[in-house]
């Protein structure tokens, strides 16, 4: 029982921010999420002692209505971090699409090991690459594993503040496979 209070940036747009959205996103966005139920027992469960025995594989397809930066065009990528308290943070990316930002198309699979469906975050960042200068955050989304249900998903943008750009989305396949 109890409430915690974490200071945050909420000035920057940085992977913190990205998973503590992604924690808070079910519920309506109302930041009330209830702690799952063995967590709610008093049975001395540690999420520490989870063995990493699933497997997400995740296709990143391709991405609609990207909106444009500072740039005419942009040169985008997407980011993929999954957040997990055995496997800790495991990230990929994919290619690069070169001067397309209204449909790019990526088509690459990725792996990732993770515990339990109620304690992993996934996080998707599309990023501008640019040669000269540091690469721009375009949008993102994150969202628990458990709320993700397998086969083909549309996943909406984000921008940097955390609010839905209109038509942005990411395409997804998504499935599970279990190690044992």
């Amino acid at each position: 029982m109890g409430c915690q209070i974490v200071a945050l940036n909420y000035q920057s747009s940085a992977e913190p921010m990205w998973i503590n959205s992604g924690l808070f996103s079910e519920n309506g966005n109302t930041g009330y999420v209830l702690k799952p139920r063995e967590l709610l027992e008093n049975t001395g469960f540690d999420p520490s002692t989870l063995k990493a025995d699933k497997v997400l594989n995740i296709r990143v397809l391709d991405a609609f209505q990207l909106p444009l930066n500072e740039a005419v065009v942009v040169d985008p990528y997407v980011k993929v971090i999954l957040t997990d308290p055995k496997a800790r943070r495991q990230r990929a990316q994919t290619s690069v699409v070169l001067q397309n930002g209204f449909n790019p198309m990526w088509d690459q699979t990725f792996k990732f090991k993770f515990s339990s469906y109620n304690y992993a975050i996934l996080t998707l960042a599309v990023l501008d690459k640019d040669v000269y200068a540091v690469e721009e955050l375009i949008a993102f989304n994150s969202v628990r594993l458990k709320n993700i249900r397998p086969g083909l998903r549309i996943l909406p943008l984000l921008d940097k503040h955390g609010d839905k750009i209109p038509q942005a989305n990411l395409l997804l396949n998504t499935w599970v496979e279990d190690l044992n």
